[in-house]
């Protein structure tokens, strides 16, 4: 449960820095560096979303 909360967290950490760093900047710039780190975190996140959710318990038995 804490690995999940910290996962969330990182999300929600990744989505801010890619608003306030990346998107809302003004000038001439790349934004993918930006989205980089949030599918790296998305990823991250949904990867243990289905290992979590996502396994029935049946073939251990």
């Amino acid at each position: 449960m804490a690995a999940f909360v910290v996962s969330f967290a990182s999300l929600v950490a990744a989505t801010w820095i890619l608003f306030s760093d990346y998107v809302l900047r003004q000038g001439d710039h790349t934004v993918w560096p930006g989205v980089a780190l949030f599918l790296t975190n998305f990823i991250i996140f949904a990867s243990s979303c289905v290992y979590k959710f996502g396994r029935t318990e049946e073939m251990w038995a």
